[in-house]
């Protein structure tokens, strides 16, 4: 892969260079610390010479350069190489102009968040710059700050984690990531926040000939069995399932699953109204003043946690208990 050195970022690396070691006149030892915006910093740093050039190809560059603030994960040069060779590319310039800023803005969190705002709230979503969603809907980001800090579950899952954190720059602040992060499904946050977990072993191990898994990947199109994206999840938390007795037959998991899966709609919180909506195994019945949501077989209502959890082929609401059909 080549990496281009632009005639900006040689001025500002030797700008940067003799910035941050000036001395004053009072004391030769006292360093000044130059203040850089995250465009000077991210052209300045050898390591993100790949993101500059991608920077630079999506003209998006100078959006880093005014006073709005932003949270960037920069991904290494080594990132870009793997994520070229993984996808068939041999340079930023193949990918397609929309894919490409859709990809980079991902990376970008309107805001400051430092390391340690994010350790205080140990896991949790933040919202991008990305419209990859529905409707050019903005997509969310997943957190885990419980051992250094990941987003998306870390590369394994299409994430990244933050190999060098809080790089202040008069507009915002860097965190350097070892991977570029992937445009996310609903799958990608039930696989990488903990809370999934239980019900991610549902989605999988309790019903392997279902490919629920594969189904909620699907990217936008009209599929064979008529079930197609975008989809509304109603994602039930771990201590959810705890206060049920799932199953050992696959087909009544799955029908339980299935109660909560919306087809054809990214239902957001701001279009979800009173009343019933239709999934892939009954109606549920919301009202949006708790807000909670209602299966056919339940005796009670379940509160809505978290809204909004925006992927690219749909939203997630976060739900503390297990949606029943009817019987």
């Amino acid at each position: 892969m080549k990496f281009i050195l632009k005639p900006l970022k040689v001025f500002l690396v030797l700008t940067l260079f003799f910035g941050m070691y000036a001395c004053d006149d009072d004391d030769n030892d006292n360093v000044i610390e130059i203040e850089a915006s995250i465009s000077a910093l991210v052209q300045a740093d050898n390591n993100l010479g790949a993101l500059a050039d991608a920077l630079f190809e999506a003209n998006l560059i100078s959006e880093f350069e005014g006073t709005t603030e932003y949270t960037l994960l920069a991904p290494t040069n080594q990132a870009f190489t793997a994520f070229l060779l993984d996808n068939g590319w041999d340079n930023v310039s193949e990918i397609p102009d929309e894919t490409l800023r859709k990809i980079l803005l991902n990376h970008v969190i309107p805001g400051t968040y430092p390391a340690s705002e994010l350790n205080s709230q140990t896991t949790g979503y933040l919202t991008t710059a990305s419209n990859a969603g529905p409707n050019n809907t903005n997509v969310s980001t997943f957190f885990n700050a419980l051992s250094g800090v990941s987003f998306n579950g870390g590369s394994s899952n299409g994430g990244a984690t933050v190999d060098e954190a809080d790089i202040v720059a008069t507009n915002g602040i860097i965190h350097i990531v070892d991977a570029v992060i992937q445009l996310p499904d609903v799958t990608t946050f039930a696989a990488a926040d903990p809370e999934f977990s239980t019900l991610v072993s549902a989605l999988t191990d309790s019903t392997p000939s279902t490919d629920f898994i594969g189904i909620l990947s699907r990217d936008e199109g009209e599929y064979v069995d008529g079930i197609n994206p975008p989809f509304t999840v109603f994602a039930p938390i771990n201590s959810g399932f705890d206060a049920i007795t799932l199953p050992t037959e696959e087909g009544e998991v799955a029908a339980i699953l299935q109660t909560h899966v919306v087809t054809n709609a990214n239902l957001t919180s701001a279009t979800l109204t009173n009343g019933t909506v239709t999934t892939l195994n009954g109606d549920v019945t919301i009202d949006t003043t708790g807000p909670t949501l209602e299966g056919a077989g339940n005796t009670s209502a379940t509160a809505i946690l978290t809204t909004d959890i925006q992927a690219t082929n749909g939203v997630i609401h976060v739900i503390e208990e297990v949606l029943l059909p009817a019987n």
